[in-house]
């Protein structure tokens, strides 16, 4: 394809321009050790199917997708397969909602929840009307390495809760992401001993006696306590909002809703990767250090699994061109903390929204 710089160009440009669009269905198989009941339901107006065979569970949907995008995954050109992840997050998102309602109706604990990552293989099929024999098995399953510079001999408890609740979040099992990743900072408590009644001259009798460990949220107001810095203060108070949300699903009937659960726990997993990082120091090899890795490495991979379809493309595209048109407003280190932090903070609304989410039938 030729380039016209001076327009300008976005990635996956050639696939959003191609017009001839071919209605191809997606089948996805993903391996389950338990029997699955079949299911067929429309979710955001696209018609979602799954029935199983032997031990796979085959999903199947309907997408248009660009001739030329075809053509080259047909080819293995380009890594053109990135432009179809972005189509699998959809259904995958709803079928896991499916697996949780199958798993606690049926008591049927082998049930699990899909991630991009438990694909077993893709085949693209031409359903157009007078269709070609075109059947394309897409190349998979792709695999990916390690964060770099990543290897930590014996990590700490709290380190390995964080990674946990990355893989749960991968999984769309949101609730047990949140369970975690709480249970990592408790740790983290205790790694750093913050969590420890305080210490009184045998004098103060009085005081020994009732002296008590802070708690969750005492340890988190005097940190923000003693900075002004904007990270702080909104990570902790996005840690008394997780803190209570954890309690509620633990405790109660609040189960995080598959739709909601991308961005809640995406903001959940970057909010304590900061954490360790402001109290465990800068070194390089840090376990804050160490859980900044997995994070950017999480984040890419989160990316690259439900970010990319030619529509998305499309849209980024625009967004860039208008963006072009706007003054630059971050110009200072405080102008670039104030944009980071105040877009990790969780809003009122967004507290309102996790906070009324319930089981669902």
């Amino acid at each position: 394809m030729t380039v016209n710089w001076k327009k300008g160009y976005y990635v996956g440009q050639e696939y959003v321009e191609d017009k001839d669009r071919i209605s191809m269905r997606f089948d996805v198989q993903f391996y389950s050790p338990a029997e699955l009941q079949s299911f067929d339901f429309y979710y955001k107006k696209k018609r979602i199917s799954g029935s199983q065979e032997g031990r796979y569970l085959t999903v199947s949907f309907i997408e248009k997708l660009p001739r030329k995008l075809l053509d080259d995954i047909a080819e293995n050109r380009k890594n053109a397969q990135q432009y179809v992840y972005g189509y699998l997050a959809l259904p995958i998102s709803r079928v896991n909602q499916e697996m949780l309602r199958q798993r606690y109706s049926l008591g049927h604990f082998l049930v699990s929840t899909f991630s991009f990552f438990d694909v077993a293989s893709i085949t693209l099929t031409n359903i157009d009307e007078n269709p070609t024999d075109e059947v394309i098995s897409m190349p998979w399953p792709p695999i990916f390495s390690a964060p770099p510079h990543s290897e930590m001999c014996n990590p700490e408890t709290f380190i390995r809760d964080y990674i946990d609740s990355w893989n749960d979040y991968f999984k769309g099992d949101f609730d047990n992401c949140i369970r975690k990743l709480i249970t990592s900072v408790e740790n983290f408590f205790d790694f750093k001993k913050l969590n420890v009644k305080k210490k009184h001259p045998w004098w103060h009798l009085y005081a020994r006696l009732t002296a008590h460990k802070p708690s969750f949220k005492d340890i988190l107001n005097n940190l923000r306590k003693k900075s002004r810095f904007i990270g702080h203060e909104v990570v902790s108070m996005n840690l008394l909002f997780l803190y209570r949300v954890r309690n509620s699903i633990t405790h109660g009937s609040l189960r995080i809703h598959q739709e909601n659960g991308w961005w809640f726990c995406g903001k959940a997993l970057e909010t304590v990767q900061y954490f360790y990082q402001f109290l465990d120091g800068g070194d390089e090899h840090s376990n804050g250090a160490y859980a900044f890795r997995i994070s950017a490495f999480a984040s890419l991979l989160s990316y690259q699994t439900r970010g990319v379809t030619v529509e998305k493309s499309e849209l980024l595209g625009k967004k860039i061109s208008d963006e072009k048109l706007k003054d630059r407003t971050i110009q200072t280190d405080e102008d670039m903390n104030n944009f980071k932090f105040n877009n990790l903070r969780f809003t009122e609304d967004e507290k309102i929204i996790i906070s009324k989410n319930r089981p669902r039938k």
